[in-house]
Formats: structure tokens, sequence, C-alpha cells
């Protein structure tokens, strides 16, 4: 059997073990066991001597990845299968939801930031994102690209990108006057996800941005959020949840996962519609349960936000997904608390 580790920074939580037939399982270390604030990949797997099967670790590895036709593109840019999600999460898998990363530790002195305006060798920021947004329409997260290892979830094109001040130092806001916009590198955590607009859905941004801040304006917690446009499209940029500053500054991951991970759902199953039965409401707030109860409550306050008559062919924007280890936050997805 060949092993692919997995880690939280440098410390290693895990392995992933391969057999000769393909077959997927997963162990924790015992050193992580032991270690002060040792968490579990998932609901699904708690801590423990056990060894997880493919039926747990498979669907909780296919949920980091894209879907659909954003998961045939990223698989050609990388030569791989589409349905080989250990082999892309090995090449790609430096900066997922959450704070875990593949094959390689993720130390700090190793992070690298290349401003759009350097890789694109352009000034006009405006031009720079337009370029980056028919890149990344192409290949997705710019797949290949030396020390570029990012993973987002989700059918819609995206892009993780990180804020840099004035002086090119990582800071966790949204874009202000005199900051640059930059590909995290070698492991760098990402800060803002911006997601352009999409031609078969106009308005989406819009709609997006003032469903997040009304619930922030009742109180929900809710990712901050605000539009970017180009001469040609508009795109909507959410500050990365799953991020948080150490004392001395510093930005730092923080775990979660979606419940379709949490109830080992592969993403065909993430959503309720379609011939094969999706996750349920119930399953969602019976997850919520085992979260504690202020989380639970919570998650109640954004299920009631959240109803509406939803569209069949509508999928990002359909399901609660995101809930973060081990505090408990519950969110609907990555980049969007409430849309």
């Amino acid at each position: 059997m060949r092993a692919v580790y997995v880690y939280f920074a440098s410390f290693r939580v895990g392995r992933i073990r391969v057999s000769r037939q393909g077959d997927l399982s997963f162990s924790y270390d015992a050193a992580w066991q032991a270690a002060p604030g040792a968490f579990p990949l998932s609901l699904s797997m708690p801590l423990g001597p056990a060894e997880y099967l493919a039926n747990l670790i498979t669907p909780w590895l296919a949920n980091l990845l894209p879907e659909g036709e954003q998961l045939e593109k990223l698989s050609r840019s990388l030569g791989r299968s589409p349905t080989e999600a250990l082999g892309l999460l090995t090449d790609i898998g430096g900066d997922t939801a959450g704070a875990l990363s593949f094959a390689e530790p993720n130390a700090p002195a190793a992070w690298r930031h290349t401003p759009l305006t350097e890789y694109y060798e352009t000034e006009d920021p405006a031009e720079v994102l337009e370029q980056h947004f028919e890149d990344v329409e192409k290949r997705p997260f710019l797949a290949g690209e030396e020390g570029v290892r990012l993973s987002l979830a989700g059918g819609q094109t995206k892009t993780a990108l990180a804020v840099l001040d004035a002086e090119g130092t990582p800071v966790l806001r949204l874009p202000r006057k005199g900051d640059q916009l930059a590909i995290p590198r070698f492991g760098a955590p990402s800060t803002v996800i911006l997601k352009p607009e999409s031609p078969r859905r106009p308005g989406s941004t819009v709609n997006e941005a003032y469903c997040l801040r009304l619930a922030a304006a009742i109180g929900l917690p809710a990712a901050e959020c605000g539009r970017i446009t180009t001469p040609r499209r508009a795109a909507i940029c959410v500050l990365c949840s799953d991020r948080c500053l150490t004392r001395s500054g510093g930005i730092q991951r923080i775990h979660q996962e979606d419940f379709a991970q949490a109830n080992s759902l592969p993403p065909g199953q993430k959503y309720e519609h379609g011939t094969r039965p999706g996750l349920s409401l119930r399953q969602i707030l019976e997850t919520g349960r085992r979260l504690g109860p202020r989380s639970a409550l919570a998650l109640l306050d954004q299920v009631i936000f959240n109803i509406r008559e939803e569209p069949s062919d509508h999928h990002d924007d359909a399901d609660l997904t995101r809930a973060a280890l081990p505090a408990g936050t519950v969110q609907r997805d990555r980049d969007s608390a409430s849309a």
C-alpha cells in the first residue's frame, strides 16, 4: 500500500492509504490524537484508533473539489481522471476549504504571493482581473502553475486570492484602495474568494451581496462581501470565513467541513433534487445537533432565512453546507453564509 499524508500546517494529522486495488482508507497519527487542540477531519471520522474505509474518506475528499464542468476542466489541465479525487488533491490540495493540506506540510517560511499586476505584466487592476477571470474559466485555479495548489468546491467559476496591503503584507480584509490582489503560492492561504457573474445568471452578484448584507443586518453570521467590476463583468468578492488572525497578526486557517462530508455523501447527492436522494433538511438539522446547542440554534436561524422557492437548476446557492470544527460555526458555503 502507498500513502498520502494529511497535514495541519506542519503537523501530520494522518494518512490516506491506497491499496493495490485502488481502495482508500484513512487513519489518524497517534501523535496527532495526543496533541493539545487536535480535531477530527470530519464528524463522520472522529478521533480514535479506527481505520476509516472508502465509504467515508472517498466522499469526504470528493467534496473538496469543484463539480461538473469545472471538475472536467481541472482534470484535463492536470492530466487526471475526474474520479481520481485523491490524485487531484495530491496535485492541488495545498489550500482547500478548511485548514488541511495534502501530500506536503504547509510551512509559512515557504509562502509566496504574486500580485496579479506582476503575473500579467500590466498595471491596470481591472484589466489584470479580467485576464485572470478568463484564465480560470479555461484552467480552474490556474492548475499546474508552479506553486499554485488550490481547490474550491462548487460548480460555478471562482478564484481564491490574497489581499496585500500597500507594503505587500497579506491582510484579512476585503480589498481597499492601495491594496493588491495576489496569487497565493507554495501553501500561502487565500483570504478572499471572487466569483464572476455568470452570463446565465445576470444579476447574481447583486443578489448574493444583498442577501449576505441582509443576513448580517438582522444579526446572522454572514461573510463580509463586496462587488468588484471590470469593463466587461462584475464579480462578488467575499472574505474567506475559514481564516483568522493570530496574536502576531498572521493569517491562520480554521478547519471546517460541509454537511455532505459530515454525512459521507458524494457531491452528486449534495442537493435535494434529481433522481438520486440528496441531503435533506432533516439530515442538515440532525447534523447541526451534533455541533452543540448554540450552533444548532444558529443553523435553524439560517435555515429560516434561506427558505424560498428554489429553481430546479440552481445549484451553488441551494445548499446549506458548511460546518466548522471544532468551534461549530455553521455556514452554507466557504464563500457565502447565506445567499
